[in-house]
């Protein structure tokens, strides 16, 4: 038991210095300042809790359709595009009229695809001509520019009739600048994307002879040319009327098939080989301009009646000749025939989708009629190996 002294003890603080009393305050300032940042820290801490609560719970009660949308965001694929070009091989065509000319010219169209059919319109363009690893020219288009090359296969019997569209482009550059290829580099909505595109000089395989004997004129020409052919496989195809004695084109106003003075003269195998299509069933036009194209397209065998009666010969070499618009009837050979350099295969005529009587002629690497590309051609017995449209010529 503790002591009872009948007593408190206390004892007194000793005295404190102006200094020291000042350090206590500072002491005990700091000490609720302290106090006071763990405080807010606490407040801020227990407001952000709530409002990261109530963001789950607006997601997690967000109406299907939402969700729908979020989860659709998070799995799109981005747009992927796949660019070709048509004709699938580029060849370049000298622009004189010997063939020996100071320029040269190349045209092609660039095929572009994306995967799931998703929109990427054109934005802008560049392109980069090159002469082995020098690049000698740099060409911008802006998406105006592309707008007015942009195009797109009339017919689902062309092999571009699923793309997006394709896109015209055409050179027309100096033979010293020796251009090798074209890099193209497509800036689209959805993505860019980027093409390697080879230009090359065609090495023909077979010796031909012009189809159409005496006086002629070609009247529209490849794809080079002002209003050339632009399908791939008549890329580098002729359009030729025959011409009289003083190379006259009509005997009459034009209005009927017989007063075109080409009419029915013979067509003429350019050089050996085999039938592998023949057609001879399809009628005249009556007159000149007149022509039905879903007419022609829904004849047998689409779509072989925009050709007319016609004629593809195979030369065992990888290349294959056309020679369409003959008249009805006229077709001498079926297909399997072998037929010789010069024999009469048919007659020119009118048929199919022409403007006026007129031979259509092609060389191209496959069988196919808009499927297979065309290819540049050389003449052995013409006036010049490659004549140009509006140049009058004739075929020994």
């Amino acid at each position: 038991m503790l002591p009872n002294t009948g007593r408190w003890r206390t004892r007194s603080a000793p005295p404190r210095s102006p200094a020291s009393l000042k350090a206590l305050g500072s002491r005990m300032t700091n000490r609720y300042a302290n106090r006071t940042v763990c405080l807010w820290l606490f407040v801020i801490a227990i407001l952000l809790s709530a409002c990261l609560r109530g963001e789950s719970h607006a997601l997690n009660n967000a109406p299907p359709r939402a969700a729908a949308e979020r989860a659709h965001e998070s799995t799109v694929e981005p747009v992927a595009l796949a660019l070709m070009t048509s004709p699938r091989h580029v060849y370049k065509q000298n622009d004189g009229k010997d063939g020996h000319g100071s320029t040269e010219s190349f045209v092609f169209r660039l095929v572009v695809r994306e995967a799931k059919g998703r929109a990427a319109e054109p934005e802008g363009a560049t392109v980069e001509l090159r002469s082995g690893v020098e690049t000698v020219e740099t060409i911008r288009y802006s998406a105006k520019a592309l707008g007015a090359r942009r195009g797109h296969a009339s017919t689902p019997f062309s092999p571009d009739f699923d793309a997006l569209y394709a896109l015209r482009f055409a050179f027309k550059e100096a033979v010293a600048l020796g251009i090798d290829a074209a890099l193209v580099r497509l800036d689209t909505s959805g993505a860019s994307a980027s093409l390697l595109v080879p230009v090359g000089i065609y090495a023909q395989k077979t010796k031909l002879r012009f189809p159409v004997p005496g006086d002629f004129m070609v009247v529209t020409g490849s794809a080079v040319s002002e209003g050339g052919h632009e399908e791939r496989s008549q890329t580098f195809a002729y359009d030729v009327v025959g011409l009289g004695p003083h190379l006259e084109l009509l005997r009459g106003d034009g209005t009927k098939n017989t007063d075109f003075i080409g009419y029915g003269r013979d067509v003429l195998a350019p050089a050996d080989g085999i039938v592998s299509y023949a057609r001879n069933d399809v009628a005249d036009n009556p007159a000149s301009g007149n022509q039905d194209m879903s007419a022609l397209l829904r004849l047998p065998d689409p779509p072989w009646g925009v050709a007319g009666n016609c004629v593809v010969i195979d030369h065992g070499t990888g290349e294959w000749s056309l020679l369409a618009h003959m008249q009805p009837g006229s077709v001498r050979t079926k297909k399997g025939d072998r037929v010789k350099q010069g024999e009469v295969i048919g007659k020119l005529g009118n048929s199919g989708a022409t403007t006026g009587p007129h031979l259509h002629y092609h060389l191209m690497d496959g069988p196919e009629l808009l499927r297979s590309d065309g290819l540049p051609v050389h003449f052995d017995n013409a006036c010049v190996p490659q004549p140009k449209p509006g140049q009058y010529c004739d075929a020994k």
